[in-house]
């Protein structure tokens, strides 16, 4: 298995930029059987920078769904790592970037290229009410 087939995406919500800014510690979702030391090669690989630390957790998500047919089991659960980098290294993915007009722009929304075909978390194309 390929070292970046572990990192599926970074994780971008407002603690994610604080920690990022703040204490140097970034979060990706990685794959629930990957474990410390290949989120940290993968991680080095792909960013070129040095990992101090890797701190992982599963997330537990929905387990049930009622519905016309019955209930229907769910897994949602998935696995995120925040990775502590060096005091002077950083990835370019979880920086503010302000444009011409002085409007802060965060990381992108882009996902990490996997072989598997499947980007994203398949909300893309849903509205939000």
């Amino acid at each position: 298995m390929n070292l970046s087939d572990y990192i599926i995406k970074p994780i971008i919500s407002e603690k994610s930029f604080s920690e990022a800014k703040n204490s140097n510690k970034y979060t990706f979702l990685v794959r629930r059987d990957a474990s410390k030391t290949d989120v940290k090669n993968a991680i080095e690989k792909l960013f070129n920078v040095k990992v101090l630390s890797v701190y992982t957790s599963i997330v537990k998500g929905r387990k049930t769904r009622f519905t016309r047919r019955g209930k229907q089991d769910i897994d949602q659960t998935y696995k995120k790592a925040r990775v502590k980098l060096l005091k002077d290294q950083k990835i370019d993915i979880f920086e503010e970037k302000t444009d011409d007009k002085g409007k802060v722009s965060r990381g992108t929304r882009s996902t990490l290229r996997s072989d598997s075909g499947q980007a994203g978390s398949g909300r893309e194309g849903k509205e939000q009410l």
